[in-house]
């Protein structure tokens, strides 16, 4: 998502996989939002899909560790977004599609392969427990419980 209010703030790492984009590149972006948040009192945001390049990607495996290889990075943005009183969501990407017609497709869109499975949740802000802003992308890359921490 563009945050248009303060030119210059990138949310994801959009490096093409030839540069080795990676999720703590996207995690500092965020963490520089959630200040720009902070300081305008805003408490809503949506989280791109895309924070974590190429992480499925079936031919890129060199990718798909980024998520374990950030946990503590993802639990101190975490803590940040409670400590702001953020309300953070997140989507599945439009490649998703877990009601497809097609059987190979919804089947894809919900594997353990996938950035997307179904029932997978990142947990980045929970200021209240009776109100707990629990992101699912149906699918976001693996369960990382933050509020845990």
């Amino acid at each position: 998502m563009k945050v248009t209010g303060r030119p210059g703030l990138k949310e994801g790492d959009s490096r093409r996989w030839q540069n080795d984009p990676h999720l703590r590149v996207s995690i500092g972006y965020l963490d520089a939002i959630f200040d720009y948040l902070g300081e305008t009192g805003l408490r809503m945001y949506r989280i791109s899909s895309d924070i974590a390049p190429y992480v499925t990607h079936p031919d890129l495996p060199q990718f798909h560790a980024q998520i374990e290889e950030c946990l503590d990075e993802l639990a101190t943005l975490g803590a940040k977004a409670r400590s702001l009183d953020l309300r953070l969501s997140m989507h599945p990407s439009q490649y998703i599609v877990l009601n497809a017609v097609d059987e190979r497709v919804a089947r894809a869109a919900s594997s353990p392969g996938t950035s997307s499975a179904p029932g997978t949740r990142v947990n980045l802000s929970c200021s209240k427990p009776r109100n707990r802003a629990i992101s699912r992308k149906c699918c976001t890359f693996a369960a990382i419980d933050c509020c845990a921490r």
